[in-house]
């Protein structure tokens, strides 16, 4: 599909054939040095002349503007995370900036007779109300996120769009389905099955940030994560931190929309798509994808352990039990669920 049809899907807004794109399209050409690209997260991110916080301020990055990245590094500070991009304007600190693809797909033309589970393989998707460029965004879907698909639309243009169920709000979007990646039932399979249940052992540490995944004694998969937190909810300072205590899983989610408190507020959250639900506790606590941000080894969640999403996905389908492809939530059986431990 050529700039013209992508531009249609990939722009923030409604795009006519004489509108010039606020976001550039991946180039044609190779760029020398390109090591990906990359997302920012917020409104003014700061990009420096150096890798450091003590660099000088040199651009800020608009939300959502994808940027070419050359060059990682560990630079100079923030000491918990010190991993610094370099891009075509200096230097960007990691935490505020999503790595991303263009992984453009080519979908089928009419619906599978079952719903299916898809993930964003592009920066972003603007999800309309109706199938159509011109209705209104509901939703901006981002990298890595992932939507149960339960039909195949297409429209006026010949343009194929996939219908997403928002289990939250109890409604329907559309996507366009060139930028979402259908997950397949290989890439599903557990992880170590040989491995008996009661040798796997998950272990969250509050205090350096950092998650474990154990084999009987055998270290697995170890992980910079960011736990809970403390947030300010109308002038007041609300406990979110995860609680520390024994647990095990109880359910999972292939995708979630995750959504609290006030918009307005710091503490306040609406989040569609939230990849690889890996549940612990009654109260919502989970492992989970996240997209948000890029920044791990501070606390900053609402009581669940954000992780890079290919990291949730790894605990996904390691722990007990193990959903079967095409089920979209599944509940453990007491006790049964992988053990774990938050300290």
């Amino acid at each position: 599909m050529g700039a013209a049809g992508l531009a249609t899907f990939l722009a923030p807004g409604a795009v006519l054939a004489n509108e010039t794109l606020s976001r550039p399209l991946p180039p044609e050409d190779d760029i020398p040095n390109l090591i990906g690209y990359g997302r920012s997260v917020e409104w003014g991110v700061n990009v420096r002349n150096k890798p450091s916080v003590a660099g000088e301020w040199v651009y800020g990055l608009d939300k959502d503007e994808i940027v070419p990245i050359f060059e990682s590094v560990v630079g100079d500070g923030p000491e918990y995370n010190p991993k610094w991009y370099r891009i075509e304007q200096g230097w960007v600190h990691s935490g505020w900036v999503q790595p991303v693809a263009y992984d453009y797909q080519t979908p089928p033309k009419r619906f599978i007779p079952r719903s299916f589970l898809v993930d964003v393989s592009v920066p972003y998707v603007d999800a309309r109300y109706r199938a159509n460029q011109y209705s209104e965004v509901a939703y901006r879907f981002y990298y890595g996120t992932t939507y149960w698909v339960t039909a195949v639309v297409n429209d006026d243009d010949g343009n194929i769009w996939y219908r997403i169920w928002d289990e939250r709000k109890t409604e329907h979007y559309y996507a366009p389905a060139i930028g979402l990646r259908r997950v397949m039932p290989a890439e599903l399979m557990p992880i170590s099955p040989h491995i008996k249940p009661e040798d796997k052992f998950l272990l969250v540490n509050t205090e350096t940030q950092v998650m474990q995944a154990y084999e009987g004694k055998e270290l697995v998969l170890e992980q910079t994560c960011a736990t809970g937190d403390w947030y300010n909810e109308g002038g007041q300072l609300v406990d979110y931190t995860t609680t520390p205590g024994s647990y095990n899983v109880l359910w999972k989610r292939a995708s979630r929309h995750m959504a609290g408190g006030d918009l307005a507020s710091p503490g306040g959250f609406d989040l569609p798509g939230v990849p690889w639900c890996t549940y612990f506790s009654s109260s919502g606590m989970a492992y989970h994808g996240t997209y948000w941000h890029n920044d791990y080894g501070l606390p900053r969640s609402h009581g669940c352990v954000n992780v890079p999403s290919n990291i949730a996905k790894w605990v996904y389908l390691w722990t007990a039990p193990h959903v079967p492809f095409g089920i979209d939530y599944l509940r453990a059986d007491y006790q049964a669920g992988t053990r774990m431990e938050v300290v």
